[in-house]
This record gives structure tokens, C-alpha cells and sequence, in this order.
């Protein structure tokens, strides 16, 4: 089960997640957020946030990095999540050549770091 929301923060679009990524709803979930991030991408950066989403798996892997490659960045929070998204904001930044596209941590709270491919 999911939900995503969308609001707008800094100029950047969100897309805020809840639940799970993954299982057979990935396939909506991704062309959902392909629609609302091709509606959204007119008027600035699009932000998938991540820091509800309770599992990700092999599915929830490949959808981020489909949607990584299209110039969506990325929300984490926790160990694992974090973990998951820097393993393909960077791997995948560094074989195609991607620059700017960064990926936004919370340490604690709702501090908010910023790290990821450069």
C-alpha cells in the first residue's frame, strides 16, 4: 500500500511517498510520478521524498533508478533507504557522466543535509 502526495517547497516540486515500494504496484507508482513529474518539471526541479517509504525492493530499486536517470533527486531517511539511494545516485552518476543531481538526507529531525553524486 502507498500514497503520494504533492506540494511545493523552495521553488521544487515534491513528491512525497508513504509506504511501501514495492511488490506489484510499482508499475503505478512509477507512472504516476512520471505524470506528475512531467507535469511539475515546467516550473522547476522535482524532488521524490522517500523518508515515509517503509521497504523498497528489487522493483523499488529499478524505479529509482529510471527515475534517477530522468533527473529526479531524491529524499532519504535511515540507514537503509539512504544507503539504497546513494548506492544509485552515485554508481549510476559516475558511469553516465550526470552532474548536479544530489540527494537530500535528514541526520536528525528536519535538519536537512545535502550529499550525493557530484
Amino acid at each position: 500500500m502507498f500514497r503520494i502526495t504533492q506540494t511545493a517547497e523552495s521553488g521544487s516540486t515534491v513528491l512525497i511517498i508513504e509506504g511501501e515500494l514495492a511488490g506489484p504496484a510499482i508499475e503505478a507508482i512509477g507512472e504516476l510520478i512520471c505524470k506528475l513529474g512531467k507535469e511539475a518539471g515546467c516550473t522547476g526541479p522535482v524532488i521524490v521524498d522517500l523518508v515515509e517509504v517503509t521497504s523498497i525492493d528489487a522493483g523499488g530499486k529499478a524505479l529509482l533508478k529510471e527515475l534517477h536517470s530522468r533527473g529526479f533527486t531524491f529524499r532519504a531517511k535511515g540507514c537503509l533507504n539512504r544507503a539504497i539511494v546513494e548506492g544509485i545516485t552515485c554508481c549510476e552518476s559516475s558511469l553516465s557522466g550526470s552532474q548536479g543531481r544530489q540527494v537530500e538526507q535528514s541526520a536528525q529531525g528536519q535538519d536537512w543535509g545535502k550529499g550525493g553524486a557530484k
